[in-house]
C-alpha cells in the first residue's frame, strides 16, 4: 500500500505540479547550467495548437511523437495562457516553428513532443518523478547548444502548472 492509494487523482496532480515545481525553482537556483534567461526565449505553445502525428517511441516515463502541424490561435483571448504566449518575441518564434514544422528538402516531420505516458501517469509514484524528471530534462536542454545535443524548440505554455490538471 502506498501514501497515493487514498488519494484523489486532483491531489495526485498538485503533487506532481509541487515536485516539477521544486525541481524547476531548484535548478534555476543551484545550477552553473541551467540559463534562466534562455529558457525565456523557447517558444510556448497551447497543448491544443500541437497536433501530433506518427508515435516515435517512449521513454522510463515518456512517450514521444512526431508533430505534423502546429495551429496557432487567432487570437490571445482564445489562449489559456495568453500571458505566456503574448510577447512579441514569443509571437514570432511561435510564428516560426509553426511554419518551419516539415524539412523542405524532405519534408519529413522536423519537431518531436515528448510527455509523460499514461502508464507514468496511471502510477502516482512515477507521475510525480516523472513530471519532475520532464522539466528538469527541458531546463537542461533550454540552455544547452552543442551539435550532438537535441535543440528545444518549444515547451507547454502550461508549464509546470500543465501537470496539476492533467485527466
Amino acid at each position: 500500500m502506498s501514501a497515493y492509494d487514498h488519494m484523489d487523482p486532483a491531489e495526485i496532480g498538485r503533487r506532481a505540479w509541487k515536485a516539477a515545481s521544486r525541481a524547476a525553482k531548484h535548478m534555476s537556483k543551484h545550477s552553473r547550467i541551467v540559463n534562466p534567461s534562455l529558457e525565456k526565449c523557447i517558444p510556448r505553445f497551447e497543448r491544443s495548437e500541437v497536433i501530433l502525428g506518427e508515435f516515435l517511441g517512449s521513454g522510463g516515463f515518456n512517450d514521444v511523437y512526431e508533430i505534423h502541424r502546429i495551429d496557432l490561435v487567432k487570437s490571445l483571448e482564445e489562449a489559456e495562457h495568453a500571458k505566456k504566449i503574448a510577447s512579441p518575441l514569443q509571437q514570432e518564434h511561435r510564428a516560426f516553428i509553426a511554419k518551419h514544422v516539415f524539412r523542405e528538402s524532405s519534408q519529413n516531420c522536423r519537431y518531436a513532443m515528448k510527455f509523460l505516458s499514461m502508464d507514468t501517469i496511471g502510477d502516482p509514484s512515477r507521475f510525480c518523478t516523472g513530471a519532475a524528471d520532464l522539466v528538469v530534462e527541458a531546463k537542461f536542454l533550454a540552455s544547452l547548444e552543442h551539435p550532438n545535443i537535441i535543440k528545444l524548440r518549444g515547451m507547454a505554455a502550461a508549464g509546470t502548472s500543465g501537470f496539476a490538471s492533467m485527466e
